[in-house]
């Protein structure tokens, strides 16, 4: 009788924490895009080689014309790709492309790539 109730009280306690799961919305907004970035550039350094030396070594860059960047980052299953848009000499835009992590860490990702790119553009490495 005991494990019979023990039995239905874990029946019911799972019944319940499944049902709270069905109700919670999705984040299903978009990643946010970071637009207008300006850098203090070290002289005779460039924004794009800034961007493509400050990215961590675990962004992969692909160069998609003079202008634009594909920055790629696969961390176990998370994905993250952003295009980087170099607008002027001292000034960019990153926009999300695609990206399967919610939004909290794909801001704390793309928030650090963006002080790389400020360091190194400062220090003119």
């Amino acid at each position: 009788m005991k494990k019979t109730a023990m039995a239905l009280f874990a029946a019911a306690f799972a019944a319940v924490f499944a049902g709270c799961a069905l109700f919670r919305e999705p984040d299903t907004t978009p990643p946010p895009a970071y637009e207008n970035i300006a850098v203090m550039l070290q002289d005779g350094f460039s924004l794009k080689k800034a961007i493509m030396i400050g990215a961590p070594h675990d962004w992969k860059i692909e160069e998609l014309d003079e202008s634009t960047l594909r920055l790629t980052i696969s961390q176990r299953s998370n994905l993250v790709v952003v295009r980087a848009t170099i607008l002027d000499a001292t000034h960019y835009s990153l926009h999300p492309v695609s990206s399967n992590i919610p939004n909290r860490k794909y801001v704390q990702w793309v928030e650090r790539l963006q002080r790389n790119i400020a360091r190194t553009a400062a220090r003119g490495i």
